[in-house]
C-alpha cells in the first residue's frame, strides 16, 4: 500500500537525519570547537516528527500502548467493549487534528523560521497529518462494519464542540470522565495524554 511506503520512507530519513545532526554537533564541538548552527533546534523539532510517525506506525500495526482491560471480559464481549475506547480515542485524535490545523495556520501567519530557512509551520505540519492518520487507523481498528461505524461516530464530538458554544467549565468534567472510562476500558494511552 502507498501509505505504508510513504510512512516507511519518512521514518528512516528523519531518524537518520536526527542522528547525523546530533553526531555532527558533538563531533564538531569536540574537534573544532563549534557545532552545526541550528542543529540542536532541528533535532528537537525532528523529535516531534519521529513521535508522530512512530505513533502512526504503531496505530498501523495495532500496537498503541493501552491497558489490557478487555482481556478480563469474556471473549464474546471483547469486540463490543473495545469499541467504546476506540470511539473516545477517535474523538480525541480528531480534535487534536483540528487543533493542530489551527496551529499550522497560526504559525504560517507568523512566518517564523526554525533554522536553515525552514519555516516553523512546515515543521508543525506533521501534527495534523499524523493525527489524521492515527484517527483513520482507529476507525478501521474494529473488524466489524458496525464497530467501525460507531468508532467513526467519534468524529462528531469535535465537530459538535466546534459548532456549539459550550462553556469550558461545563465540558471539563464530562471530558475527563470520558478519558478515564476510555482508558480503563483499554483506550490507547496516546489519546489519554
Amino acid at each position: 500500500m502507498i501509505a505504508r511506503r510513504i510512512e516507511n520512507a519518512i521514518a528512516t530519513p528523519v531518524f537518520l537525519g536526527m542522528a547525523a545532526l546530533a553526531l555532527l554537533e558533538v563531533g564538531g564541538r569536540a574537534l573544532i570547537g563549534t557545532g552545526v548552527p541550528g542543529s540542536i533546534v532541528l533535532v528537537q523539532h525532528l523529535t516531534l516528527w519521529i513521535a508522530l510517525v512512530g505513533a502512526g506506525l504503531a496505530a498501523r500495526s495495532n500496537s498503541l500502548i493501552a491497558l489490557c482491560t478487555p482481556l478480563f471480559f469474556p471473549a464474546r464481549f471483547r469486540q463490543s467493549i473495545e469499541v467504546l475506547p476506540t470511539t473516545i480515542a477517535t474523538a480525541i485524535t480528531a480534535a487534536l487534528c483540528l487543533g493542530s490545523l489551527d496551529m499550522v495556520r497560526i504559525e504560517r501567519g507568523v512566518g517564523d523560521v526554525v533554522a536553515w530557512g525552514i519555516p516553523s509551520w512546515l515543521i508543525v505540519a506533521v501534527l495534523p497529518v499524523g493525527f489524521a492518520v492515527i484517527t483513520a487507523r482507529l476507525i478501521l481498528r474494529p473488524t466489524a462494519w458496525r464497530g467501525r461505524l460507531i468508532a467513526a461516530a467519534g468524529l462528531l464530538i469535535p465537530v459538535a464542540l466546534g459548532t456549539f458554544v459550550v462553556p469550558r467549565q461545563e465540558i471539563v468534567v464530562p471530558a475527563v470522565n470520558a478519558v478515564l472510562v476510555g482508558t480503563a476500558h483499554g483506550m490507547a494511552i496516546l489519546a489519554a495524554n
